[in-house]
């Protein structure tokens, strides 16, 4: 199995009593061909950082279709309720997880499983956190442009105007929002404006293999999914400053690089890159503590 590799980054937070933990992972692309021993052993990581919450930012399937096998999506219900046995798992949804209505229905269905939360236009809140997630439209992945339009996701996040304004206060607030792409540019941020953290997948890691990393930019690609070549905004993390406060994004480089959808062949290439997992601790400590 490709090398599990833990990403971490502190979080300054001054609302907060005591330190919150955060696993973020992303794009499991769960098919046919996913080993349990590979589920096991990412199971086995994320219990070894106790995290208060496991935050999955989309494409949990590989397909839609995948969850009407019934034998199979039976491994991933088990991955998925033996995580929730020790932190609640927070889900939001990305472009490989549904193309109709009909698809819905397996994550509708998720819900009723214990300490599992799937956020589809809808929140999560304690009295630690608040947790967004958006499902961005089918349209916004795939239309005749290949591009993810701007005006498209500001009329997304604009419908559901409770996730946007008026939100708590006194405690951190997370979105889960599939993908990056957009998610620096100002007119986006405004709308976004209440938010201190941003969870996004999708990219990949823009497919750098771990041996080229020092030829690129800490946030830049080689490619993006819709094929789209060195993009900026691909991995790691980026600090908005907006109106004197700092939104921060994490873009997790994902459990699986390439899916079955990339073409079987291609699927046989992921010994290549590394899984990746990302720990986020929300502190109000600074000094050495705080990076």
């Amino acid at each position: 199995m490709n090398k599990i590799e833990v990403h971490k980054d502190i979080i300054y937070n001054s609302k907060i009593n005591n330190d919150i933990v955060i696993i973020h992972i992303g794009d499991i692309h769960f098919n046919k061909y996913t080993k349990d021993s590979r589920l096991n052993l990412i199971k086995e990581e994320i219990h070894k950082n106790n995290p208060d919450y496991i935050l999955i930012t989309g494409d949990i399937l590989d397909n839609p279709t995948v969850s009407k096998d019934k034998i199979n999506i039976k491994r991933l219900l088990i991955f998925l309720t033996e995580l929730a046995k020790f932190s609640k798992v927070i889900i939001s949804l990305g472009n490989h997880d549904v193309f109709r209505d009909e698809d819905y229905k397996f994550f509708k269905n998720l819900n009723d499983l214990k300490n599992i939360y799937v956020l589809n236009n809808e929140s999560y809140m304690d009295e630690l956190i608040y947790i967004s997630g958006f499902t961005l439209p089918t349209s916004y992945y795939y239309n005749m442009s290949k591009n993810e339009s701007k005006e498209m996701l500001m009329d997304h996040i604009k419908k559901y105007k409770k996730l946007t304004t008026n939100l708590p206060i006194s405690i951190p607030k997370i979105s889960l929002i599939h993908s990056p792409i957009r998610l620096t540019d100002k007119e986006v941020l405004i709308i976004l404006k209440e938010y201190d953290l941003l969870l996004s997948g999708h990219m990949h890691s823009g497919m750098v293999p771990k041996m080229l990393n020092k030829l690129f930019n800490k946030n830049a690609g080689l490619i993006s999914p819709n094929k789209r070549l060195f993009p900026s905004i691909a991995r790691g993390r980026i600090e908005n400053i907006l109106l004197n406060k700092k939104i921060t994004l994490i873009i997790t480089g994902g459990i699986t690089k390439l899916g079955l959808t990339s073409s079987k062949i291609l699927s046989k290439l992921n010994f290549v890159y590394n899984t990746d997992i990302n720990k986020i601790i929300i502190t109000n400590k600074k000094g050495r503590y705080y990076e």
